[in-house]
């Protein structure tokens, strides 16, 4: 389910953080709260994320270096 929404969000250009202070972008947050997030909770999609994350099929990447902080976005690895 993961995988399904952020597809569906990066073909709709919007992106998503792994990031959990990115109150706007943090997927989980975002996936929990679209209308076909399939009854997977929050936690849920915070699992499969690290797990995501950590077998290399999605990435956290910087995408803008600010002169104070960073914007990261997560990416499918293909």
């Amino acid at each position: 389910m993961f995988l399904k929404l952020m597809k569906s969000y990066e073909q709709r250009g919007i992106e998503v953080s792994a990031v959990a202070s990115s109150q706007t972008t943090y997927a989980p947050t975002l996936f929990f709260k679209d209308a076909s997030r399939e009854g997977v909770n929050k936690r849920e999609f915070e699992r499969a994320m690290f797990v995501l994350l950590d077998k290399g099929i999605i990435k956290n990447i910087v995408v803008n270096e600010g002169k104070y902080r960073e914007k990261r976005r997560l990416v499918l690895v293909c």
